[in-house]
């Protein structure tokens, strides 16, 4: 069974309609469902009667079945007196390639009931249908050319609405001033015919067709899997928070439904890829913008004033500061070292000795290092590093954290850095939560960066035991995050541990190099959701 993203959260803009708009509609049903469940008569499939409180004008629905499909679909409103309107024909307003389709009817009063009716029921692979009251929000040909995405936008990966292949927008207000983030989520399934993609195209289409909206009523939507997407241009007015708090007000949607008690679809947990990624998408606009993130300027729908909705469900609402943080998931801050920084010098190794030592790092994110699971490692990420001393824990890990460290406490990565071969070079490292992210990437890290903490060290002078090192084995004079990496040591008394299976590409340094504490990958933590 498909479900459609329908719209709890929405309400208008400037124009505030004088009924908020909370009513969410049932979930799709089968062609199957519909011969085994709605009323037989004359030839027709008759469903049964759908109440809305404070009563509707229009009916829509959002159909998908085979684009050769021969459906007819009419719509009639009730009261609870027994009268009756007349069938009016719904139109179509939108279809895509693959089936799906938006179709309308305006009925000839307002009601506080409806009925449908359709031929065709044995084709149909989903339909889900609402008694609704549009929106009167200004419609007409754009103003303005819609500004292209941002390149702050672009570069955390935002969809542009070319991309996704919107449609024109029939916006007409303008908006320049934006000072406050709005979170909603849009009360219905994550994805339209298996994408996410899918889900965003057809809520614009439902939209405009059925809710009279001049666009998505959302400046932004953000899906279950992290992807982000652009919605109503920025250079227009929202159209999702209402109570008279539209203006300057970024609505940020997730796709989906989020609340524990008043979803007909779902509810769905709210994941820590689509809660992370929304994060930078706060964050990045916010910089933009020239506003901060704090309780007063990012809220959810239901704490603005004058709204009555739960919107945007519990589940989020549990994990709202992560929204709210200035630090990232995993974070990381210079604290002291006891190998001497670039600024002090080199550390000085003779060939075949070991030097024993230490880095304290402050935890700045938002999750607890734990040992076994938070490491130091070299860079470049998951190489075999040449100075590895007989007590990393592997040839690409230097060491764990040596106790557990929650946010804002300090912890210390104790390890031993050897003399394999003569020369100098530059070793950096950088945090990996193994299995879940490198501190260096977005959007679970938030730094330092792979170039931050450094070692230098020189192998010289006369060696400990009876190996000489080869003559052409000298390493680089100098080295950088730029150079190639150091000829890995000849000693083969390590096992080389996996990797964090993340994203790494080639971690921009060398095997002399510091990673910086940046981190950011896959997040594996997952919150159970506050349902009390």
């Amino acid at each position: 069974m498909v479900a459609f993203p329908l719209l709890l959260c929405a309400t208008a803009a400037a124009w505030e309609p004088a009924v908020h708009q909370t009513l969410l509609p049932d979930p799709a049903v089968s062609g199957a469902e519909i011969t085994a469940t709605w009323t037989r008569q004359d030839g027709w499939w008759i469903a049964e009667p759908r109440a809305r409180e404070g009563g509707g004008t229009r009916v829509g629905a959002l159909v998908f079945a085979p684009l050769e499909s021969d459906l007819e679909l009419r719509a009639m409103g009730l009261d609870e007196d027994g009268e009756r309107g007349r069938w009016i024909a719904l139109r179509e307003h939108w279809r895509d390639d693959e089936g799906y389709r938006v179709l309308v009817a305006d009925l000839e009063d307002h009601w506080p009931m409806a009925t449908l009716r359709l031929r065709g029921a044995e084709q149909i692979e989903s339909i889900a249908w609402e008694l609704r009251v549009p929106v009167d929000e200004p419609r007409g040909a754009p103003v303005l050319e819609p500004p292209s995405v941002s390149a702050a936008l672009q570069a955390i990966g935002v969809v542009s609405r070319e991309e996704w292949g919107a449609t024109a927008t029939t916006c007409t207000t303008t908006e320049d001033d934006w000072y406050r983030v709005a979170i909603h989520h849009t009360a219905g399934s994550q994805t339209v015919g298996g994408t996410v993609e899918g889900a965003v195209r057809s809520l614009q289409s439902y939209s405009m067709g059925s809710g009279g909206y001049c666009d998505i009523p959302y400046q932004f939507l953000v899906g279950h899997d992290g992807t982000l997407w652009e919605g109503r241009p920025l250079a227009y007015y929202s159209g999702a928070t209402g109570g008279g708090n539209n203006d300057g007000n970024i609505a940020l949607s997730f796709l989906g439904c989020y609340d524990s008690t008043y979803c007909h679809v779902g509810p769905h947990a709210a994941t820590d890829a689509m809660m992370a990624w929304a994060r930078l998408l706060v964050w990045t606009l916010a910089s933009e913008h020239a506003f901060e993130v704090n309780s007063d300027t990012t809220r959810g729908h239901r704490d603005w004033p004058d709204n009555s909705t739960v919107c945007p469900g519990d589940y989020v609402v549990a994990r709202f500061d992560e929204l709210l943080s200035a630090g990232s998931y995993y974070q990381g801050g210079s604290v002291d070292q006891s190998f001497p920084t670039l600024e002090e010098g080199s550390l000085q190794i003779a060939p075949g000795a070991e030097v024993a030592g230490w880095i304290e790092l402050r935890n700045d994110g938002m999750e607890t290092w734990s040992p076994g699971a938070t490491y130091l490692a070299p860079i470049p990420r998951d190489q075999a590093s040449a100075v590895a001393g007989s007590d990393w824990a592997s040839d690409t890990r230097a060491a764990t954290v040596h106790a557990s460290t929650p946010p804002g406490s300090t912890g210390r990565f104790s390890f031993s850095l050897a003399g394999t071969e003569g020369g100098s070079g530059v070793q950096y490292f950088g945090l990996v939560q193994e299995g879940v992210t490198w501190f260096a990437d977005v959007p679970y890290g938030g730094g330092p960066p792979d170039d931050l903490l450094a070692v230098s060290v020189e192998v010289s002078g006369d060696p400990i035991d009876d190996t000489a090192p080869p003559d052409d084995s000298e390493l680089p004079d100098s080295a950088s995050p730029e150079d190639g990496p150091l000829p890995p040591g000849s000693r083969a008394r390590h096992v080389n541990q996996p990797g964090c299976g993340c994203s790494s590409g080639d971690g921009g340094a060398p095997g002399w190099s510091l990673l910086a504490l940046l981190g950011v990958g896959v997040l594996t933590r997952r919150r159970e959701p506050d349902t009390g």
